[in-house]
């Protein structure tokens, strides 16, 4: 069934679990069918982010997260966020 509003293609897009590239294309999109007047710098920003490479330097699908973070338990003793 095809979006009737642009809340309802949002809700649709953030619960997908498509990659974000995919997402930010279909918002794109729904942006422009819906004619909101901030389609042109919408667009802007996800041509910036894209540039950017964001995302290029994370962990690729089944591969381990670097340890990130060291935290001190309530013990006293550091906990590290090793996935």
């Amino acid at each position: 069934m095809p979006d009737k509003s642009l809340e309802e293609a949002f809700r649709r897009i953030c619960a997908s679990e498509a990659p974000l590239s995919e997402r930010l294309t279909s918002f794109s999109e729904a942006v422009r069918k819906f004619g909101r007047p901030f389609a042109e710098v919408y667009d802007d920003l996800v041509e910036r982010i894209r540039s950017g490479e964001a995302g290029q330097a994370a962990p690729k699908p089944a591969r381990r997260c670097p340890r990130f973070c060291c935290l001190t338990a309530t013990t006293g003793s550091s906990l590290s966020m090793t996935f």
